[in-house]
């Protein structure tokens, strides 16, 4: 019954998030339409079903396209349902700006043909002008949201699209890319013999012609535009006479760029010794110069390649690679290092907990946390199987164990870091809940969402089941009261009346 009840749930539950992913569409900002069917236009199945009336004017939510057909998520008469926006129009071209992001200026570089500016934030409201926006052009702007950012061009303004992670229409194709201006090296882990005309294109490909180019391993170069696409991350390159693009991240795992971005902010400390190597990716070039435990180091490269981490530390003026052997049936091993990143991981205290000097229960106790305080991770370390978190508390500094005594809380950027790509990231919990990032920060901000939406709907679930099976269960004990209250009364004797 449990097993089943938990099930249903589930696929209530899930159903809307799942078709939401299919489809691809991300939070846009709500626009009205006036129904123009003169049938007026059904939404809703069975008995939750409704007829949304001929010029009635309704809130879009959100916007895909499938089959070649543009569809909305509307909600009306307390039920939810898609229209065809076909059988609409839009209800106004005057947008309210102040419900847009608006984090100063940004800019966003034209890189292939196709750029074009409508009059609002979705292909519904058409099209500003039909002039196309020249390759080489640099745009700014102020307000956006997910997909589209608020532009003029020649003294026409309109929107501009610019959402990668997903192709949300098929006659509007992204073109347009963000300008990088700092942090911005790459490094070639191989040898680069082609780059790509255009972000996504599969320089893999045997039929492929791209941009022939001799890009040597070990090949340090800065980039000057990212776009995120798809289920990967772009850069754009130019190296002596050549240039084109290249990917450098592909979150389904089957990319092999070839290539690192410099780490930003990811600082830490050396827990134990470890040996410096001559040439990365060589793992018989250990030298016997080590790094001592207890050295402060910054990251600049960190890579995975077969069973050896390999990260290029700065450390006392110095730079060095180094390498942590991984072996594939202990992938957990230790890490001589405990890093700090660009981003800070805020923890709850579940229980009164304990200071230590090192990451030992054993060691000296410093002092002890109370419950129910807030914590800013410094640094993290595995050991042991057990994950150790270095932190301040009343000005003393020392290591709580994570799985015993924390709980995660929230995480916000480091307000003195920009970050690997994007340089406009937000500096607090409250930036990082309400606002939508650029384009590319836009996966990382869908995948954030994605995990938030997960965590509330179990949180959700586990009440409801909760709640469900308790009532299951009172409704099996009072019906198993009855029963053998009946049963007893059918075995006792009666008893004989007074003379």
């Amino acid at each position: 019954m449990k097993r089943f009840l938990l099930t249903v749930l589930l696929i209530i539950c899930f159903m809307p998030v799942v078709a939401l992913a299919d489809m691809g569409a991300p939070n846009t900002t709500k626009y009205d339409v006036i129904i123009t069917n003169p049938n007026g236009v059904s939404i809703g199945t069975g008995k939750r079903k409704t007829t949304i009336p001929f010029d009635t004017r309704i809130t879009v939510n959100y916007e895909y396209e499938k089959d070649g057909e543009l569809y909305a998520s509307v909600e009306y008469d307390g039920i939810y349902g898609e229209i065809k926006l076909s059988d609409a129009k839009i209800y106004t071209t005057d947008i309210d700006l102040s419900q847009f992001n608006n984090e100063g200026k940004k800019e966003l570089y034209v890189f292939k043909e196709g750029a074009y500016l409508y009059k609002g934030p979705s292909v519904i409201y058409g099209k500003a002008s039909d002039d196309m926006i020249p390759v080489g052009t640099t745009l700014t702007y102020n307000y956006y949201d997910e997909m589209w950012a608020y532009v003029e061009y020649k003294g026409t303004k309109g929107w501009i699209y610019f959402y990668g992670p997903a192709e949300m229409y098929s006659d509007v194709k992204l073109a347009v890319a963000s300008p990088i201006k700092e942090n911005n090296k790459v490094l070639m882990l191989k040898d680069i013999t082609k780059l790509a005309v255009n972000p996504r294109d599969d320089v893999t490909s045997p039929d492929y012609k791209g941009v022939e180019v001799n890009i040597p391993k070990g090949t340090e170069i800065t980039y000057d535009l990212h776009t995120s696409l798809g289920h990967g991350e772009y850069i754009h390159i130019k190296y002596k006479d050549k240039e084109g693009w290249l990917s450098y991240v592909d979150y389904r795992g089957f990319a092999d760029a070839g290539i690192i971005i410099q780490d930003k902010c990811t600082e830490g400390i050396v827990m134990k010794d470890v040996n410096i190597y001559s040439t990365f990716g060589d793992s018989s070039s250990k030298t016997d110069e080590v790094i001592k435990a207890g050295t402060k180091v910054t990251s600049i490269y960190s890579y995975r390649e077969g069973d050896y981490y390999w990260n290029k530390v700065k450390y006392d003026n110095k730079e060095a690679w180094i390498a942590i052997e991984t072996p594939e049936e202990d992938y957990d091993a230790v890490i001589s290092i405990a890093y700090g990143y660009s981003y800070i991981s805020v923890y709850r205290t579940r229980k009164e907990a304990p200071l230590y000097e090192d990451i030992s229960e054993s060691s000296e106790v410093l002092g002890t946390i109370p419950q129910d305080e807030k914590l800013e991770i410094i640094y993290s370390y595995y050991d042991d199987r057990t994950n150790w978190a270095y932190v301040e508390y009343n000005g003393v500094k020392g290591w709580v164990n994570s799985n015993t005594y924390l709980s995660y809380d929230s995480t916000k950027q480091k307000a003195n870091c920009s970050g690997v790509i994007n340089d406009d990231k937000a500096t607090s919990k409250e930036k990082l809940d309400n606002d939508e990032d650029t384009n590319e920060g836009a996966v990382q901000n869908v995948l954030l969402k994605a995990c938030l939406i997960a965590i509330g709907l179990a949180v959700a679930i586990s009440v409801v089941v909760a709640v469900i099976i308790v009532s299951v269960n009172k409704s099996k004990k009072k019906k198993q009261a009855i029963q053998e209250a009946k049963a007893k009364a059918k075995t006792t004797p009666k008893s004989k009346s007074k003379k």
